[in-house]
């Protein structure tokens, strides 16, 4: 017979064996799902076992129904529970993922800084280069290409608007020959990244 809530009784009602008004409380067994009754308020500690129905039998019906919602209560609450869990489990995750993405933008804007003095470099001295310059299989030529193909690739580096420096046939800058290889002189050619 245990119970899950408990209300004072109406004023003028029969006191308990104690002398105290009893207590309104609710029957959760199979046999009485729901149904209140009349017990002492000290049944917990030892109190006397003054006990009597306030609502009338419970029908056939009730008796199927009741307990089958209740259970599904209980189901659905847990059911919420690990819901939450997976939720804060999920939050967590994600927050994981975001700061390792921040850092993985970090080392690709310092990848792509580095590519574009690379390039810088190799238009600053491509005319004091004599001869053909090989790295490993590759002309400095080829190397170039590679560096500049990477570059202009690399659009997540967060690098929009910067010029990047390409060779070209204008008619200042660095190199010799009136040939244009820098993007600090007049007449150079400026690749931008954009994202």
């Amino acid at each position: 017979m245990s119970s899950s809530s408990s209300t004072s009784s109406s004023p003028g009602l029969r006191l308990c064996y104690c002398k105290k008004t009893p207590c309104l409380q609710t029957s959760w067994t199979d046999d009485n799902p729901g149904r209140r009754f009349k017990g002492c308020e000290n049944w917990k500690n030892g109190g006397c076992n003054f006990f009597r129905w306030f609502d009338p039998p419970m029908c056939p019906r009730s008796m199927v129904v009741i307990p089958e919602l209740r259970r599904e209560k209980i189901r659905v609450a847990s059911e919420n529970d690990q819901l939450r869990q997976k939720i804060s489990s999920l939050l967590d995750e994600k927050m994981n993922l975001e700061r390792t993405i921040a850092n993985m933008g970090f080392e690709n804007s310092n990848m792509a800084r580095r590519l574009c003095s690379l390039q810088v470099w190799a238009c600053c001295n491509w005319e004091n280069i004599e001869g053909p310059c090989t790295v490993g299989l590759c002309t400095l030529k080829e190397v170039f290409e590679v560096v500049a193909a990477v570059l202009l690739r690399t659009t997540a580096a967060g690098l929009g608007g910067i010029p990047v420096v390409a060779p070209g046939n204008g008619y200042g800058g660095f190199g010799s020959k009136g040939k244009g290889y820098g993007g600090f002189g007049g007449g150079c050619r400026h690749l931008h990244l954009h994202q």
